[in-house]
Order: C-alpha cells, then structure tokens, then sequence
C-alpha cells in the first residue's frame, strides 16, 4: 500500500490553515473550502513520495512552487510511472481528463491535458518547533500542525500498549 503520508498530513493541515485563516478574515461568510493536492506534491517530488518523505521538505518547496487544489489533481495512491524523472510537467500538477475510460493496459493520460491558470497556493513561512507546549502554542494561535514520526523496527512490531523508545537521530 501505498501512502504518502507526508504529502497526505502536510496538505492537510496547511489547508485546514487556509480554512481557519479564510473564515476568521471574511468573518465566517461565504469563503470557499480548500482542500489541497497531495498527489501533486507527490508527482512534483516536493518532500517525498508515496513511499515517505519529510513535511518539512514539503512547506519548503512550497515557498516557490505552487499547489492546486485536490480537483486539478486528485490522489490516487501511487508515483508516477516515470517518478524517477527530476523535473515536474505541467500536467503533473493540474490536468484535465475527457472520457472514454481507457481500455485495461492503457492509462487515462491518453486523454488527459494541462491545466496551467489553476488556483495557486503558496506557503510564506513555516515553523520548526518541539515539545508539547510550542504543539498546543501553534494550533491555538494557526491551526494543526505537521508532527514527524522516526519509523523505526521497534515501531514496526509493536502490537499493543503504550509505545515508548528512546532514540538519538
């Protein structure tokens, strides 16, 4: 299975941060729902890809480089086929798709086509903070936050109880 849970969390609460900021500013009227791309992010190499990554990696790519919304491209749970390619298309990040469903082999690209005067969303900084007070801090005064977890063998066979391990990076 794959996951992405970097491109996943980190688009998640960065919207959810967008949300907040959109509805105290327009005093809870009528501001559009954000929902972020995470297979954008995926596609594009921005922190990561299905199979891990860093948020961290992802908020700096976010500086320059923009995210559509999760209709331009929606997550479906894999690398692109030629992920191992350094540069991010345009059609990587927001496209378009016309019918008719693509025979088995064949993929939906076939009828697919850039979408480049999308809804750009940015990041203009981010925090890196630690232990359990900067956590609440953040969330009371900007919204969720992104917590990085160190996957280790320990964690991986950990079956039930309270989890704890030690670690020094």
């Amino acid at each position: 299975v794959m996951l992405g849970w970097q491109a996943q969390s980190s688009t998640s609460a960065l919207a959810d941060r967008f949300n907040i900021m959109n509805w105290r500013t327009n005093k809870n009227t009528k501001a559009k729902i954000t929902s972020l791309s995470p297979q954008a992010v995926i596609n594009c190499h921005m922190g990561g890809s299905c199979w891990g990554g860093n948020p961290v990696a992802v908020y700096q790519k976010l500086r320059h480089t923009p995210i559509p919304d999760d209709s331009c491209t929606p997550y479906v749970s894999r690398n692109l086929k030629d992920f191992e390619l350094p540069d991010c298309k345009a059609i990587d990040v927001c496209k378009v798709c016309d019918g008719p469903v693509p025979v088995e082999g064949k993929s939906l690209q076939e009828n697919c086509r850039a979408v480049t005067d999308f809804k750009k969303h940015f990041v203009s900084g981010y925090n890196i903070f630690a232990g359990a007070e900067a956590i609440k801090k953040e969330i009371v005064l900007f919204g969720p936050v992104v917590c990085g977890l160190m996957s280790t063998d320990r964690l991986h066979e950990y079956t039930s109880g309270i989890y704890s391990e030690a670690s020094s990076f």
